[in-house]
């Protein structure tokens, strides 16, 4: 199966509050600090998403469903609030439903699903 994304970082909006003013949140500094050592391992770089815009009240929009559907990996940031989110949820099923899903984790050549 050839995937149109590396990866899919899935999290609560509210894990990403910046601590300290002006300074990003632990999701964002997450994101750069993988796609910089993805970078590294794979020789090029990776193609990963989030949404940081998403709120629980805006519709889940197709166009996240397919890119649900088109990425090697799945990186949830488990927290109490993600675990209450039904947003976050949904993405955990969209992601769940699609084929070739299997434990371990071969990247671009197998689906997989990463806890933080």
């Amino acid at each position: 199966m050839n995937f149109e994304g590396d990866a899919f970082i899935s999290y609560a909006h509210i894990d990403n509050v910046e601590l300290i003013e002006g300074r990003k949140g632990w999701v964002a500094n997450l994101h750069r600090a993988l796609a910089i050592r993805l970078g590294q391992l794979l020789g090029e770089a990776p193609q990963i998403w989030r949404d940081p815009k998403l709120q629980g009240n805006d519709f889940f929009a197709e166009t996240l469903v397919e890119r649900l559907q088109r990425v090697a990996a799945l990186i949830t940031v488990v927290s109490p609030r993600y675990v209450r989110s039904e947003w976050a949820l949904r993405e955990l099923s969209e992601f769940g439903m699609q084929p070739n899903i299997r434990a371990g984790f071969v990247f671009r050549t197998r689906r997989a699903s990463l806890k933080y």
